[in-house]
């Protein structure tokens, strides 16, 4: 699971809206590449830094945004 701003953004961009995810990714050693599980857009929420998603043992997912979680 990884913590990313959506693709074309920079870290240096001008916080916007919806413009973060909560991903997360299978790893297809097969075919050497990764394949998209799931991913959590609907927060308005954009972190400037840092951010985690974590599995609970209910199967729920904590997520947090940015410096100040």
């Amino acid at each position: 699971m990884v913590s990313s701003h959506m693709p074309g953004c920079d870290w240096r961009d001008r916080p916007v809206a919806h413009q973060h995810a909560f991903l997360e990714f299978e790893v297809d050693r097969g075919r050497e590449r990764l394949v998209e599980k799931w991913r959590y857009t609907a927060g308005p929420e954009w972190p400037a830094a840092k951010g985690m998603a974590i599995r609970l043992d209910s199967g729920n997912t904590l997520a947090n945004y940015g410096t100040g979680g």
